[in-house]
């Protein structure tokens, strides 16, 4: 669903109250489902944003911490793989598919 290589997001604004936003005229690759961009937040956590329909809310932000031992998940395809020892893996909207996460 999501390209190999998810693009760095521009159009990040970190607001106030902690939330983020996205702008998607900035992110093309937000415009068809499987798209995704990666950005940090306010406190440096790497996020990503997913496009996951068509609806004006299809999206999911998942934190890309794996939850196991915490260490920043990569893209591998249409998944993230943790780089620590134990390669855990998750879907692209961040369901555990492979332990020990």
């Amino acid at each position: 669903m999501v390209p190999d290589t998810a693009l760095a997001a521009t159009g990040v604004k970190v607001l106030a109250n902690g939330k983020v936003q996205v702008s998607l005229a900035a992110n093309p690759a937000l415009a068809k489902v499987g798209g995704g961009v990666q950005f940090s937040d306010a406190n440096g956590r790497a996020l990503a944003l997913v496009r996951t329909s068509k609806a004006t809310n299809g999206f999911r932000a998942i934190d890309l911490s794996c939850t196991h031992e915490q260490v920043t998940v990569e893209q591998e395809g249409n998944a993230w793989r943790c780089r620590a020892g134990h390669r855990a893996k998750f879907d692209i909207g961040g369901k555990v598919l492979e332990g020990p996460a």
